[in-house]
C-alpha cells in the first residue's frame, strides 16, 4: 500500500468540522467529559487495530464501494446537520440550502487539489479555532457559576460509559486508521482524546453558564453571551470558524471517495453528496446517525476481518 505522510491534524480538523452542529446534549457536563475519555480511549484502540491490518489486508470492491458510501453518506449527513441548524438559529437569514451549496462547491474545488492544500488549510484554521475559544471563555467567564453543574451519581455515569449508543466512530478514524506513515508507524492516535477535549470545554462551559437548562447548540448559545469591549458579540466569530471545519471536513470527504475511485471529478461526487442530503430529509436524525453508525462499523469490521482472515483474490489496489 502507497504511504503517506502523517495527516492527523487533518483528520482532527475533520473531526471537529461538526462539533457545533452535533453535540451529546444528553449527558452532564461530568458524565460527558468522562464518556468522551473512556471512548476516545476504546476509538484509539479500535483505530491501532485498523492500521494494523491495513498492512495485510488486500482491497476488494466491496471494501472500495462500502467506504465510497460511507464517504458520500457522511457528507450528506453533515450538509442536512448544516442546513437544520441554521434553519433553526437563523430562520430569517440566507437560505439554508444556498450555504450548504456554497460550502459543497468550495469543498469540491478543495479536493480536486492535492493533499497539502487541505493540510496548509487545517494550519490557517487551527490558530483561528484556539483564538475563538479563548476568546469565547473570556467573553463569558463572569458568567460561569460553579453552581450549575450537576451532579450524577457513578451508577448512571457507569452505564453511560458502556453504553454502545456512545461509542461513536467517525469517517475520518477510518481513514486515519488505514493510512499509515511513511516511516511505518502508527497515525498519531490522540486525535480522538484531542477531539473529546475539545468537546468537553464545549460542554462544560456550557452547563456553567446554564445550568440544567442546557443548550442544544452550546457553541453558538454560549458566542451569543460574549460582552467583550472588542467585540459586542462573539456569534458570528465562532460559526465562521465552524464553518472552515466543516468544509475541510467535507473537502476530506470529497478527497477520500476521488481516491478510492482513482481522481473522479470532485464535483460529480459533490453533486452525489447534495443528491444524498437531500434524500435524507425524509428521514429523521436520530435514524441517519444510525444508519452512518452502523455503515462505519461494518466497514471497520470487514477490514478487520481481511486484516486477520485474508483470502486470495484479485483486487485493485486502494491508494491515495
Amino acid at each position: 500500500m502507497k504511504t503517506k505522510k502523517n495527516f492527523s491534524l487533518l483528520c482532527l480538523a475533520a473531526g471537529l468540522g461538526n462539533l457545533y452542529f452535533r453535540m451529546p446534549q444528553e449527558l452532564p457536563a461530568q458524565a460527558a467529559v468522562l464518556v468522551g475519555i473512556w471512548q476516545s480511549l476504546l476509538l484509539s484502540l479500535v483505530m491501532l487495530l485498523l492500521r494494523k491490518a491495513g498492512g495485510n489486508w488486500k482491497d476488494s470492491a466491496l471494501i472500495r464501494w462500502l467506504l465510497l458510501s460511507v464517504f458520500l453518506y457522511s457528507a450528506g449527513a453533515d450538509l442536512m446537520d448544516l442546513n437544520r441548524f441554521y434553519q433553526t438559529a437563523y430562520p430569517q437569514q440566507l437560505p439554508g440550502w444556498v450555504l450548504s451549496l456554497l460550502m459543497l462547491g468550495s469543498a469540491a474545488i478543495l479536493a480536486k487539489g492535492e493533499l497539502r492544500t487541505l493540510k496548509n488549510l487545517t494550519r490557517v484554521v487551527f490558530p483561528l479555532l484556539v483564538i475563538s475559544l479563548v476568546l469565547l471563555i473570556l467573553s463569558c467567564w463572569n458568567m460561569f457559576h460553579l453552581n450549575n453543574l450537576i451532579s450524577w451519581g457513578w451508577s448512571k455515569i457507569s452505564r453511560e460509559m458502556f453504553s454502545l449508543r456512545n461509542l461513536m466512530l467517525w469517517p475520518e478514524y477510518l481513514a486515519l486508521a488505514l493510512w499509515v506513515t511513511e516511516e511505518g508507524k502508527a497515525p498519531l492516535l490522540w486525535v480522538p482524546l484531542v477531539r473529546a477535549g475539545v468537546c468537553s470545554v464545549i460542554l462544560v462551559m456550557a452547563e456553567l453558564a446554564f445550568g440544567n437548562r442546557g443548550a442544544r447548540w452550546p457553541a453558538q448559545s454560549l458566542s451569543l453571551l460574549g460582552q467583550l469591549s472588542v467585540f459586542n458579540r462573539l456569534e458570528w466569530i465562532q460559526i465562521t470558524v465552524w464553518l472552515l471545519l466543516l468544509m475541510t471536513r467535507l473537502a476530506f470527504y470529497l478527497y477520500l471517495s476521488r481516491s478510492i475511485l482513482g481522481k473522479s471529478d470532485s464535483f460529480l461526487l459533490a453533486g452525489t453528496a447534495w443528491a444524498v442530503s437531500i434524500g435524507l430529509t425524509a428521514f429523521e436524525p436520530e435514524i441517519i446517525w444510525q444508519i452512518q453508525q452502523a455503515a462505519l462499523w461494518a466497514a471497520a469490521g470487514i477490514i478487520l476481518v481481511r486484516g486477520v482472515c485474508p483470502w486470495d483474490g484479485s483486487s485493485k489496489q486502494l491508494h491515495a
